[in-house]
């Protein structure tokens, strides 16, 4: 009975086939950040204390086909939403948000693995910045390149951990004289699911 109880349970987290071309799969990455900061600042008549926090969102839904045996070809969205509170001991607190969003088509590719399945993949497309008016809206295009593992739950689950890596070039959109570059890199967590 003991056998039997560990070959059901050892046998789902083989995980075969999970990749193979004609399946798809559907996964949401997410990665959420606080950070805050506190700092002394001398003056010649003394100190004054600033302060600051940060806290970021990003949610990455995505759903991709496998058009061969462990390459997957897909359409990804990336939405994220920073909100900055500043406090620099004069004039009171203020506070901005922005949110980022990233759409365009993606690829992976599976390495051979049981349980454990590295994986990389590369997309682009584009990419729109808003912190309010038009003076502070930024659009253009975006390249990202992400690695990491999958880790199988079962033959259809995977928890996934990586990093990912995404450079913007943007023009503000009343002024298109006024350009905005930006690069950056992540930690993702998430499920995927898989699925003919």
């Amino acid at each position: 009975m003991k056998k039997l109880l560990l070959l059901l349970l050892i046998v789902p987290v083989l995980g075969f086939g999970q990749t193979e071309k004609g399946k798809w799969i559907l996964s949401g990455d997410t990665n959420i950040s606080f950070m805050s900061l506190n700092g002394e600042v001398s003056y010649n008549d003394g100190f004054d204390n600033e302060e600051s926090s940060t806290t970021s969102f990003t949610i990455e839904p995505s759903a991709s086909y496998f058009v061969a045996d462990d390459i997957s070809i897909g359409f990804g969205i990336s939405y994220s939403s920073t909100k900055n509170d500043y406090d620099d001991g004069f004039d009171g607190s203020s506070e901005t948000e922005s949110q980022t969003l990233l759409i365009g088509p993606q690829a992976s590719y599976y390495f051979k693995g049981t349980s454990t399945r590295p994986y990389l993949g590369l997309g682009f497309g584009l990419s729109s910045i808003n912190n309010g008016d038009d003076s502070n809206k930024f659009n253009g295009v975006y390249f990202g390149f992400e690695g990491g593992v999958s880790i199988f739950i079962n033959n259809n689950v995977s928890f996934d951990l990586g990093l990912n890596y995404a450079n913007t070039n943007l023009k503000n959109k009343s002024d298109s004289d006024i350009e905005l570059s930006t690069n950056g890199i992540g930690f993702l967590t998430g499920f995927s699911i898989y699925f003919n």
